[in-house]
């Protein structure tokens, strides 16, 4: 007598297994799932699995008298059922890839490359899904308001409708019939490290109701910049940026900006017809791989040295000198860069004259790539940021001590970027080192934001005519260091492989 279709069972269970991956890890392709489920002759009540095996349009060649499949192991017609499947995948696999070539050519009309690197940081840096409202939001404001707050939120709204996306946001005219509430309170109630807090409520990945908390300390042209932060994230962006500075997203909070042009740009791609179904980042990855830096980055790192006749010595002092080890994987090194936007921050007692020449220094190297930034930063203590300690300890002549450098560095491991977001220098020094100090602080400044382990001593500045320049190697790997091709979570073994 014929088993229960035992060979029912397995493919059944798979069903569900692909189902609940999705759900759980959101690792599985929903498009490709609901595809496959066009195999309904699973769809059995174990008990009559038995009879509706040879009535099944699917298995009549496993009821053939004259095979007798039905009377072997289900190991052995499983190898019929099988070419079956593969066949069904293969079609539904198709059908999914010319999808994908159509959202490709879709978007590639109206965005650009870096467009597509930026969406990909907006959305996925630390979400695998895309996320956002799919009808009107009502906001309603309570708490610590003051007078100025009803006029910034209805601004900010205004520009946000301007942009054309197919959601609108207006004010509710009671409490119940709101889906966005926001609350100004005292930040201990949410979180004391931060100015603001965005929280959303999905159903299906849709946003269907969003709490915003913003500390209600805050004042002025800060207070509608938080608040614009935090709209944005409300809106379906869940990540900060550390890449672009030009976005109110910037991980910095103490340099935000309003809601920019990039932003509305941003907001534009994820408003697109094109995700009305669910797409995960491996979609993401897997239809825009060509435009995506980090996406085969083995062989685009290949081909911009080729293309660019970059020196040998530059690239072998990348690969032994600009990997940082991962905390999670000792054995997985990520290429060291730090985030777009960095302060530079002296403090302690230091010389009056290491101003002017770190000003100099910070201006040399922002001139040698749009793609990273250096500010002189001598306001209140930055978040973000290079920072310099310097000590002076003036001892007697017996017992004074060598000039002393030890440096930290706090690397974002968090999120799939990895940008090192906070490096700390502390400089013990006596009044006989006091004119070594502009060397040693050129020398700790590129360092930091180029190859950290570098062990070459020389000063990457010169003064050429009697003006500080970095020196032609110098200038070039930096370009190099921070070029796009060059991605921020490149792995070691992809930058060997292109050299190779």
């Amino acid at each position: 007598m014929l088993h229960p279709c035992s060979s029912l069972r397995p493919k059944r269970h798979k069903e569900k297994v692909l189902k609940r991956n999705y759900c759980h890890n959101k690792k599985c392709n929903f498009v490709l799932y609901r595809k496959l489920k066009i195999i309904k002759d699973f769809d059995f009540d174990e008990q009559i699995a038995a009879d509706k095996f040879f009535s099944s349009n699917t298995f009549s060649i496993l009821s053939d008298s004259e095979t007798k499949l039905y009377e072997k192991r289900w190991t052995e017609y499983m190898k019929y059922l099988y070419g079956i499947i593969i066949v069904i995948f293969a079609a539904s696999l198709f059908g999914c890839q010319n999808e994908f070539h159509r959202i490709h050519d879709n978007v590639m009309l109206r965005y650009s490359k870096e467009d597509i690197n930026s969406f990909y940081e907006y959305c996925f840096n630390i979400g695998d899904t895309i996320g956002r409202w799919d009808k009107d939001i009502l906001y309603w404001m309570e708490g610590d308001t003051i007078p100025t707050d009803k006029q910034v939120m209805s601004d900010i709204v205004s520009r946000i409708n301007q942009i054309g996306l197919p959601i609108k946001i207006g004010s509710a005219s009671e409490r119940l019939e709101a889906n966005m509430i926001i609350v100004f309170e005292d930040k201990q109630n949410f979180d004391p490290q931060s100015n603001g807090l965005s929280t959303n409520y999905y159903s299906r990945l849709k946003i269907n109701h969003s709490k915003i908390q913003i500390s209600n300390h805050l004042r002025g042209q800060y207070r509608s910049n938080i608040l614009q932060h935090e709209i944005l994230h409300a809106l379906g962006f869940l990540n900060h940026v550390t890449t672009s500075i030009n976005s109110v997203l910037f991980s910095d909070s103490d340099s935000l900006c309003g809601i920019s042009v990039r932003d509305e740009q941003m907001l534009r791609m994820l408003y697109e017809p094109v995700w009305d179904e669910v797409y995960t980042r491996l979609d993401f990855e897997t239809i825009f791989y060509k435009e995506l830096y980090h996406v085969n980055s083995a062989k685009k790192v290949r081909e911009y040295i080729g293309n660019e006749g970059i020196d040998s010595s530059i690239l072998n002092a990348i690969l032994q000198h600009g990997f940082l080890l991962s905390s999670r994987n000792p054995e997985e090194g990520r290429l060291w860069k730090l985030i777009n936007y960095s302060k530079v921050f002296l403090g302690g007692d230091f010389p009056e004259y290491l101003k002017d020449t770190l000003r100099l220094m910070i201006e040399e190297i922002n001139a040698v790539s749009p793609q990273f930034r250096l500010v002189y930063w001598d306001e209140n203590i930055p978040m973000f940021g290079i920072f310099f300690e310097f000590v002076q300890d003036d001892l007697p002549p017996s017992e004074m001590p060598e000039l002393r450098v030890h440096s930290y560095a706090f690397p974002d491991l968090t999120t799939k970027i990895r940008a090192v977001y906070r490096i700390k220098h502390s400089v013990t020094y006596s009044s006989a080192h006091t004119s070594e100090l502009s060397n040693i602080l050129g020398r700790i400044l590129y360092h930091a934001i180029s190859l950290r382990n570098y062990t070459r001593e020389e000063n990457p500045f010169e003064y050429v005519d009697g003006k500080l320049q970095l020196t032609p190697y110098h200038k070039e790997l930096l370009k190099v260091l921070y070029a796009n091709e060059l991605p921020y979570n490149l792995k070691k073994e992809d930058f060997e492989k292109a050299l190779k």
